[in-house]
């Protein structure tokens, strides 16, 4: 498949015309080789920064801002596309799981520099959660405070959905970019990370899912995630065991640090997320009744409430 970044932006627009909110674009330079990093700007004030999840944009995050702009009034929200994602450009990293940890423990301060700033708070989702918090600890100066939603790659799992299951099969993935994305087969991925019910009862709008297989029909997010990230799940063992956050590691996490997690994340539950987050010390977990791997898409309003209270108390105490 090719690109057609006028067709993205477009279903892009609608998306965020439907919710109400309007956004401003930069293109920072990212790293060493100044590549274009497309950030998406709402609001102004302190900054706070975006990092989606795997094979999404920043506009990920569409759903949970409208209610972080009524929580967090004062604050500049910061959408980034991570290098090779929506309409940012690739990065050259060192292959491997070495690389990529390179690549993640470095990402929110290249990504601050290439902002011109010092310091943001940090909200992250799935594998942004494990470039989050191994940024939060090569570099615990730039990171405010953190929150991660969702089940995040550096646990232990449970279970790999099926769609990442075939995509981990040998010489799979790279075919699954060659098959256009039609509203079938991109519910049927939703679904598999749990958002059944919510597209069944309009959590998930239609021009949220036609913006989904945009991004995946008309950029090559899903080629550029598959090339630049190492196997992070096999498709019969789980979790590459280089990927997990070791509990040495996680007990010097200082960062003041938030996870939102559903009780029913199809990828790892509340008795993962309970395992996982006693490892680091004053950490906070709530958790959330739901099914999907995406609270802050099918509970926006409750996710924006928890957002803004860490972030706000935590600023109130500095």
């Amino acid at each position: 498949m090719g690109t057609n970044v006028e067709r993205y932006r477009h279903s892009e627009s609608v998306l965020w015309r439907s919710l109400g909110v309007d956004v401003r674009e930069v293109t920072a330079r990212f790293g060493v080789a100044r590549t274009a990093l497309r950030v998406q700007e709402v609001g102004t004030g302190p900054p706070v920064l975006f990092i989606h999840g795997g094979s999404a944009s920043g506009t990920n995050w569409a759903q949970l801002v409208p209610h972080l702009r009524v929580q967090l009034p004062d604050r500049r929200l910061l959408l980034v596309d991570r290098p090779g994602c929506g309409l940012s450009a690739t990065v050259a990293t060192e292959d491997g799981i070495g690389g990529f940890n390179r690549f993640a423990d470095d990402f929110v301060a290249n990504a601050l520099d290439a902002l011109d700033l010092e310091q943001a708070d940090v909200v992250a989702t799935s594998m942004g959660g494990l470039i989050a918090i191994r940024s939060a600890l090569a570099h615990p100066e730039r990171t405010r405070t953190l929150v991660q939603l969702a089940y995040c790659p550096g646990a232990e799992v449970q279970r790999v959905p099926r769609s990442m299951r075939i995509a981990a099969l040998p010489g799979v993935a790279a075919a699954t970019t060659l098959i256009p994305a039609n509203r079938p087969a991109v519910r049927a991925i939703l679904k598999q990370l749990g958002l059944g019910d919510a597209i069944r009862d309009g959590r998930v709008s239609d021009v949220a899912i036609e913006w989904f297989r945009s991004l995946l029909r008309d950029t090559l997010t899903m080629r550029n995630e598959l090339a630049a990230t190492p196997e992070l799940f096999h498709w019969r063992r789980g979790i590459n065991p280089d990927v997990r956050l070791d509990e040495q590691s996680l007990r010097t996490l200082a960062t003041p640090t938030l996870f939102i997690w559903s009780t029913n994340d199809p990828i790892g539950d509340a008795d993962v997320a309970r395992a996982f987050t006693a490892q680091i010390p004053g950490v906070r977990l709530e958790l959330l009744d739901d099914p999907s791997h995406a609270p802050s898409i099918t509970q926006p309003s409750e996710c924006a409430d928890l957002i803004a209270a860490h972030i706000t108390a935590h600023h109130s105490s500095a």
